[in-house]
């Protein structure tokens, strides 16, 4: 109770309510009054929403379940189909959770609906109306390049989006001066194709993708062909010959437009004009031989296809090989009187050769000239006495290079033989015996000794003595006269010129009787 002339209640579930007020006066009378509250539930209300209501094929679409009204808790159901279709597909039977989803595979007019359950058993939908679109096809194809030499391959890859899968390709080309297309390949679902243009020139190539529906959309590339440049990688064998050296130039190219052609040509450096090897055909290969000594240039002409020619020059050094002297002779060692052959022989320089012929004794300072300088390839010479000797054979080319070649010749006399003789071997007592001196081998003159003595006795006696009183005479022949009886030696010596090495003696046994 109090003075309070107002109050209020709020009834929270529905019904019929008495609603009763009493005033008490100052004596504390108490007097009633009540009323009648019918309570009802307000009208469920479904406000779920829907995330869009128009969506791409294969777009997620999220449905948002939300209710007031009616008696909580709530719980949602969730359905879709296509407004062609009789029959809804259940995305989610009724449950607390207030969202859910669905993603439509092909286009069309689709409607979705949230169902809101309240406390009550209440139930009220709501319908969305979603518009499925297939996004625009859309070719994304690529080219590998764009400006490429002669055969090159290009490769085309076919690739899309949008519209509807699967995806189908075909693939063409042509050159852009040209009407009609090329086709590379027909529609499938190859996704990379190649082409090899074969001649320069501007060339257009198309993509064309079409999807599941039998759109198409095409992709044209625009390819720049180029001819390569022409390369001239032409070689040689050598670039330092000697005269009459074979020298080969071996064509070879690359670029340009083939087949190839090549001529081939050399000049000596300090000449205006070429000596054409061989004229322009598909020969690889050439050679030539330089006869004379110098730097020449040899060249290379290639020449394509399209005509344009391309040199390649090469620098050449020919020299004449050095000379050589490789003369012989015929023995190293000889007797004296023995006639030694000197051969002139000769490589390098430059023909003609022309020789000349020396030799002298290791002890003169002075050579004796065998031949003067001309062809004569073979002189001989003959020394008469013993020694070393030293021979010569000068080799002349035509430029007039000289090259000696020097031979040790040991020159010997031959072995002094004694082949004296005795007239007799059995005399009587004061009958001449002639002793004769001969001698070969050696060095003539001889000289001779002759001597005898019993053999008993132990000293020679000389049969002739020289006014000198040498033992040793010229003459060739003496006698004695044995004047007793006995076995005697006789011995005869021989001397050559020199008296060089030992003396040969000779003995006899003479019986006088």
């Amino acid at each position: 109770y109090s003075t309070a002339t107002s109050k209020t209640f709020k009834p929270t579930a529905a019904g019929t309510y008495t609603a009763r007020v009493n005033v008490k006066d100052n004596n504390g009378t108490v007097v009633s009054k009540d009323f009648t509250v019918t309570v009802k539930a307000p009208a469920l209300v479904n406000s779920s929403t829907i995330s869009a209501a128009s969506v791409n094929v294969n777009t997620t679409v999220t449905l948002t379940g939300k209710a007031s009204g009616g008696t909580t808790p709530y719980n949602y159901a969730y359905y879709y189909k296509k407004s062609t279709a009789s029959d809804w597909t259940k995305i989610a039977a009724y449950s607390t959770a207030t969202s859910k989803t669905f993603k439509p595979t092909t286009a069309g007019t689709y409607t979705a609906r949230v169902n809101v359950k309240d406390n009550n058993g209440t139930v009220v939908s709501k319908d969305f109306t979603v518009t499925v679109k297939a996004p625009a096809l859309v070719n994304s194809s690529t080219i590998s390049a764009t400006s490429v030499n002669v055969n090159t391959t290009v490769t085309l890859t076919g690739k899309a989006s949008g519209g509807t899968t699967p995806y189908n390709y075909a693939y063409y080309y042509k050159k852009s001066t040209a009407s009609d297309w090329t086709k590379i390949a027909a529609y499938s679902t190859a996704t990379s194709k190649t082409f090899k243009p074969t001649t320069a020139g501007t060339y257009t190539a198309r993509v064309n993708v079409k999807d599941n529906n039998g759109t198409v959309v095409s992709k044209d590339f625009t390819v720049t062909v180029k001819a390569p440049a022409l390369v001239n990688s032409s070689t040689i064998s050598a670039t330092s010959v000697n005269v009459n050296t074979t020298v080969t130039l071996t064509g070879k190219a690359s670029g340009g437009t083939t087949p190839y052609n090549y001529a081939y040509y050399y000049k000596k450096s300090t000449a205006s004009d070429w000596t054409k090897i061989a004229a322009y055909s598909t020969a690889t290969s050439k050679t030539f031989k330089p006869t004379a000594a110098g730097t020449y240039t040899a060249r290379v002409n290639v020449k394509d296809n399209n005509g344009t020619v391309v040199s390649k020059d090469f620098t050449v050094t020919v020299k004449a090989p050095a000379l050589v002297n490789s003369s012989t002779i015929s023995a190293a060692s000889v007797n004296v009187n023995t006639t030694v052959t000197l051969t002139g022989k000769a490589s390098g320089g430059t023909t003609p050769y022309n020789y000349a012929y020396y030799y002298k004794k290791s002890t003169a300072s002075d050579w004796t000239k065998i031949a003067a300088y001309s062809t004569a390839t073979s002189k001989t010479f003959k020394p008469t006495t013993a020694g070393t000797y030293t021979a010569r054979v000068n080799v002349k080319d035509n430029n007039g290079t000289v090259v000696s070649k020097d031979f040790t010749v040991t020159v010997k006399a031959p072995a002094l033989v004694n082949s004296s003789t005795i007239s007799a071997t059995s005399v009587n007592v004061n009958t001449t015996v002639t002793l004769t001196g001969k001698a070969s081998g050696g060095t003539s003159p001889y000289k001779y000794a002759y001597y005898y003595k019993k053999s008993t006795a132990s000293t020679w006696t000389k049969a002739y003595v020289t006014s000198s009183g040498s033992a040793y005479t010229k003459y060739d022949s003496v006698t004695f006269k044995p004047a007793s009886a006995g076995t005697y030696n006789v011995k005869i010596n021989v001397k050559d010129q020199y008296g060089e090495g030992d003396v040969v003696s000779k003995e006899f046994t003479l019986t006088v009787k």
